[in-house]
């Protein structure tokens, strides 16, 4: 949603079906991750920077066990800024 011509917000989602990288063991307890879902929203400003926080509802990673319980959940922020690098190499290609 563009708020003036310099400016505008958005949401984003995103829906995890396997995350690999967290298959592991601590101690003797099998982890395993489960699917996952995030929501957040962001500013951008000029195309050139923006900032986003996004928030990762609980994954149960201990399902292999009954009488354990885990809730892993995530907030996250995010900056960037965008050089547009591809357009500064076609300027020097000239």
């Amino acid at each position: 949603m563009f708020l003036n011509a310099n400016s505008k917000i958005y949401i984003a989602g995103t829906y995890v079906i396997y995350d690999h990288s967290f298959d592991s063991s601590i101690a003797f307890l099998d982890v395993r991750t489960a699917t996952n879902l995030s929501l957040g929203a962001g500013y951008n400003f000029k195309n050139k920077l923006s900032a986003d926080i996004t928030y990762g509802f609980a994954r149960e990673m201990l399902s292999n066990y009954a009488y354990y319980v885990s809730s892993y959940k995530t907030i996250t922020l995010s900056i960037a800024y965008n050089t547009d690098i591809i357009h500064i190499m076609k300027k020097g290609l000239k």
